[in-house]
């Protein structure tokens, strides 16, 4: 995925920089086993993105858990002073559920399918 591209496309903003497997925290972590995301983007208004990529093998479950890891990992954020404007799923599998789960409770998160050709925003 092309980031800027990405963030010009679906954020509507300027791509300022990424951190790859970002600790939830502008601070250096120490430890090995701390939570990350996959991606925090910054932007050039200021806004950070958390993307959390999956690759799900299959299991409807590995699907489900990604809404409880991105809303743990916001909250993680928050405490850390290191809040995320938005939150994404990057996914290669996408289920109806899903998107009814994230509609119902209002929750911060878009669900973008994508593959090596294509990419739709589900949610």
């Amino acid at each position: 995925m092309n980031l800027a591209q990405f963030a010009e496309e679906e954020l509507g903003a300027s791509y300022l920089s990424h951190v790859r497997e970002w600790y939830l925290t502008d601070l250096k972590p120490f430890g090995a086993n701390k939570p990350r995301i996959d991606l925090m983007v910054r932007l050039k208004d200021g806004r950070r993105i958390g993307i959390e990529c999956k690759r799900p093998t299959g299991s409807f479950s590995d699907i489900s858990r990604s809404i409880s890891q991105l809303l743990s990992y916001s909250v993680i954020a928050n405490q850390n002073n290191a809040h995320m404007d938005q939150l994404y799923l990057l996914t290669t599998q996408y289920d109806e559920v899903l998107y009814q789960v994230i509609t119902k409770y209002e929750l911060p998160i878009k669900v973008i399918v994508f593959s090596r050709d294509q990419r739709a925003v589900m949610a």
